[in-house]
């Protein structure tokens, strides 16, 4: 599914300027306080869309692809 993070109710945006820059993810925040391997955290990002061999998540990148995508419940 091609979604984008603001989209989604796992993403934190970035209190710095606009919202629209690296943000967080709860899902890969929670992932990575079970301490998983270097390895295993690439693969975790690729999961949430990032680019092959990135090391940051970074939620402003539009149209990924991602396996724990939720959609936000708008009020």
């Amino acid at each position: 599914m091609v979604i984008n993070c603001h989209d989604c109710a796992h993403f934190i945006k970035d209190e710095i300027g606009d919202g629209n820059g690296i943000g967080s993810c709860k899902k890969l925040t929670e992932y990575l306080a079970k301490t998983p391997s270097p390895g295993a955290i690439f693969s975790a990002l690729q999961q949430l869309g990032q680019p092959r061999g990135s090391t940051v998540f970074w939620g402003g990148i539009a149209g990924r692809e991602c396996v724990k995508f939720e959609a936000r419940k708008h009020v």
